[in-house]
């Protein structure tokens, strides 16, 4: 669990600068996306069976491939304080509905495996969410979802332990890729 927190501040305090890299849009500016994104997100929950407290994190980059379609990779973290911990990897998929004046509504999935002690419980998950994205500056964001998760390829009993629906916080930051030197 410590690993969790020591990982989410660190990846929190090196995004900031870029975040605070963006002004707010002027009122005749609105909001668009840029090329790329790269997302943060994290939940905790307290599993009232264990007492214990569950985290998750992950993280997102993800390319534009029309207007509305990001598609990407996905890196996540999940441990509690049992001590059972492990990562996932994986692909990527956000279907975002027309813009609204202040943000917009998604839909997306995951497909990941896993790695860890999760690797002991499940092979591989998939997530499906949906959510909301409130526009903080010309490419920024802070979004919120809920995500349910299904486990396959259980090789233990606790295998659904990892079937969950979550509520995760989160935000984003587009950029575009340099152009290559050529």
């Amino acid at each position: 669990m410590k690993k969790l927190l020591v990982l989410f501040t660190l990846l929190l305090a090196l995004s900031l600068p870029v975040l605070a890299q963006e002004p707010v849009p002027p009122a005749d500016q609105p909001w668009s996306h840029a090329a790329q994104e790269i997302m943060f997100a994290g939940t905790f929950t307290r599993d009232a069976a264990t007492n214990h407290l569950d985290g998750r994190f992950a993280a997102y980059w993800a390319t534009y491939v029309t207007d509305q379609t990001e598609i990407g990779a996905a890196m996540g973290y999940q441990g509690d304080a049992s001590g059972v911990s492990g990562e996932s990897a994986g692909l990527f998929y956000r279907y975002n509905f027309p813009r609204l004046k202040k943000g917009n509504f998604f839909m997306g999935g995951t497909a990941a495996a896993y790695t860890g002690d999760l690797r002991t419980l499940a092979n591989a998950s998939a997530m499906l969410e949906g959510g909301y994205r409130l526009y903080i500056g010309k490419h920024a964001a802070a979004f919120a979802s809920v995500q349910q998760t299904q486990a396959f390829g259980s090789v233990s009993p606790e295998g659904d332990l990892l079937n969950q629906t979550s509520l995760m916080f989160g935000f984003s930051t587009g950029f575009t890729p340099a152009t290559p030197i050529q």
